[in-house]
């Protein structure tokens, strides 16, 4: 049997598409609990229809949002009001994005948290240019290295 969800999906996204900053705050407390703001993010960067209007929405998700959305991740309702200045008072037809399987190794990802404040095409750029001398530096400095590790 299906799990019986509290919240509708396309409801919240409505509000949050409309700036209700109010909103998070006026659920029960079993209803904040469902509310998943990686979940919304996903389904806030993407919109059916103008491709204009999906990139404008997805750059501002990526730069209001999802930087440092992890050191943020205890405070829901902090997340809640910045996916609200996601919005523009405009109700669009969101779409979900599939993950994708990512084969991304651990010192790519390592590196990746590393050079946090890098965009994913400068990040890419960064990292075409280091050598394994940086990345062990790196490491090192991060205490992620094998030498520090057995210590």
């Amino acid at each position: 049997m299906a799990k019986q969800y509290k919240n509708d999906i396309f409801e919240v996204l409505k509000h949050l598409d409309n700036k209700d900053y109010g909103y998070y705050e006026s659920l029960s407390e079993e209803q904040q609990k469902e509310i998943q703001p990686y979940t919304l993010a996903r389904w806030m960067s993407a919109i059916y229809g103008n491709e204009s209007s999906h990139q404008s929405l997805n750059k501002r998700v990526n730069e209001r949002v999802n930087k440092r959305f992890w050191e943020l991740s205890k405070y829901k309702d902090l997340q809640w009001k910045l996916l609200c200045t996601v919005g523009n008072k405009t109700t669009y037809k969101h779409q979900w994005i599939q993950t994708t399987k990512s084969n991304t190794d651990k010192a790519t990802m390592l590196l990746r948290n590393f050079y946090s404040h890098l965009n994913d095409e400068e990040f890419q750029l960064k990292l075409k240019t280091l050598e394994k001398s940086d990345i062990t530096e790196i490491k090192h400095y991060l205490g992620e290295d094998d030498k520090t590790k057995k210590r």
